[in-house]
């Protein structure tokens, strides 16, 4: 279910279309899925779209606003105020914290979901980490 769901996160997702999709009612997927996770359908899909924005941040230098839509959020203010509780920081925030840190690790998480139209556009960074000038 986890896997499908990163899967089919660019479609727009709702707990309803899951539930559909497993042909489960959405409560008694919720419960199912809290019992397994530890969190709630909605919970989980809210934790991937921050990982893509996670990633998005330390590795392009789109506005917050192009992040939220391109993390499959659909309002800028719901994102930030999202980002915000899960992380601890703003968006701008965190890329200023993590940006030099991702820098001296190029190593990123292939299990994180990233829109490929994106992924063609972002810069590669060499096995070394040497960032060309």
């Amino acid at each position: 279910m986890k896997e499908w769901i990163r899967a089919n996160m660019s479609s727009t997702l709702t707990v309803a279309e899951i539930a559909d999709r497993v042909h489960l009612n959405p409560d008694y997927l919720t419960r199912l899925f809290k019992r397994c996770t530890g969190m709630t359908t909605l919970q989980y899909l809210n934790h991937v779209k921050i990982e893509v924005a996670t990633l998005l941040l330390v590795r392009t230098e789109m506005p917050i606003k192009q992040v939220a839509d391109n993390s499959y959020f659909n309002d800028p203010k719901v994102f930030m105020r999202r980002f915000k509780s899960s992380m601890g920081l703003s968006p701008s925030e965190y890329r200023k914290s993590y940006n030099l840190i991702h820098l001296n690790n190029p190593h990123v998480d292939p299990q994180i979901p990233i829109p490929k139209r994106i992924a063609d556009s972002i810069d590669y960074i060499p096995e070394n980490g040497d960032i060309p000038e």
